[in-house]
């Protein structure tokens, strides 16, 4: 029996949704078709390991699902055109490594992949690993120049594309044995890195971000004090101006974090992640913002030993889809819904 993991989530409309991630060493692609989720047969580029992190839903005909192959050897872009999904080649800037993580559409021919690159040897004696950053014309996938803060690691783990103009890349840096985070803006011309918080004494990490306007995004991830093990969920917010922190629930006295955020409206948003309890078991974690403030909503828990969110999809106030995995007797794929009163979940055909 192989684990099954989601990884991320996407939806064109209420009918036609995507969830990719990974099965065994095989990469994994469901699709929702307004009454079940069904397996969708994809592409594998490597011939020891694939995997998919992010997927983008443009239109029925133009779906993009991106990730890594061969342990991060390559970057790794798949394609839906309304009939199959095929590769389309990827460039790999980097020598040792070069992985995507997130993918984000703002139109078929502007798209957005981040990830992480290695080349070895890289400046100076020690390895240097660079924020990753892919666009897509409507012909190819070429490499374009971002930031890298630090002169050691920097990393980037999503990306939301609002128009050709405004699009978000979030991620985190290197500081002395720490991490801080990492945004970064697209302006029309080019990737300039924006200033923002770091509430966390120890190390911050940005793993999810969603552009509702150019004057209202979030971003979320995790923080922790430089003396304490304990991580707190971290929510930041752009106002059009500056980012700033925004206080949100800490379930958990153990450890929190949150790896995807989606939103409606400027008062409906949701993100996802886990928690662990004084067991270390861990639990899904479900937060809703509604304007005012951040609060946790129930949400299922299926393993007895390990339970997990990792991306959120709103398509409206009352269809929401989060995906992560599960852990009972092995691996599985998890896929929850809510329908505007509850989170349940949805019906998934255990490993094939």
């Amino acid at each position: 029996m192989y684990a099954t993991s989601l990884y991320s989530v996407s939806a064109v409309s209420g009918r036609n949704a995507w969830a990719v991630g990974r099965h065994g060493d095989d990469t994994s692609i469901l699709h929702w078709d307004g009454t079940r989720w069904s397996r969708v047969t994809s592409p594998n580029l490597g011939s020891d390991f694939n995997e998919l992190d992010g997927v983008s839903a443009v239109s029925s005909t133009d779906v993009w699902a991106v990730g890594e192959a061969d342990y991060s050897s390559d970057t790794l872009i798949l394609h839906w055109d309304g009939t199959q999904w095929s590769r389309v080649a990827s460039p790999n800037p980097g020598s040792d490594s070069n992985e995507l993580s997130g993918v984000s559409a703002a139109s078929p021919t502007d798209v957005w992949a981040v990830g992480g690159e290695t080349t070895v040897p890289g400046p100076g004696p020690y390895l240097r690993s660079r924020t990753l950053i892919l666009h897509w014309d409507g012909t190819t996938w070429s490499h374009v120049i971002s930031p890298n803060p630090s002169y050691g690691s920097n990393f980037l783990f999503d990306v939301s594309a609002e128009s050709a103009a405004d699009a978000w890349a979030v991620g985190w840096h290197d500081i002395p044995s720490e991490h801080e985070t990492l945004i970064l803006h697209w302006d029309g011309t080019g990737w300039s890195r924006v200033l923002s918080p770091n509430p966390g004494s120890g190390s911050n990490e940005l793993h999810g971000v969603s552009a509702v306007s150019p004057t209202d995004a979030w971003a979320v991830g995790d923080s922790r004090g430089l003396t304490t093990p304990v991580h707190e969920t971290l929510i930041l917010h752009w106002n059009g101006t500056r980012w700033s922190h925004v206080k949100s629930p800490n379930p958990s006295s153990e450890f929190n974090t949150l790896t995807g955020v989606s939103a409606v409206s400027p008062t409906d948003a949701w993100a996802v992640g886990l928690y662990w309890d004084q067991a270390g078991i861990g639990h899904s974690m479900v937060l809703h913002w509604d304007g005012t403030r951040w609060s946790q909503v129930k949400s299922p828990n299926l393993g007895s030993e390990h339970t997990s969110l990792s991306s959120v999809i709103a398509v409206s106030p009352k269809d929401v889809w989060a995906v992560g995995d599960y852990q009972e007797a092995g691996i599985h794929a998890l896929v929850l819904h809510w329908d505007g009163t509850n989170w349940s979940q949805a019906d998934v055909r255990r490993d094939r």
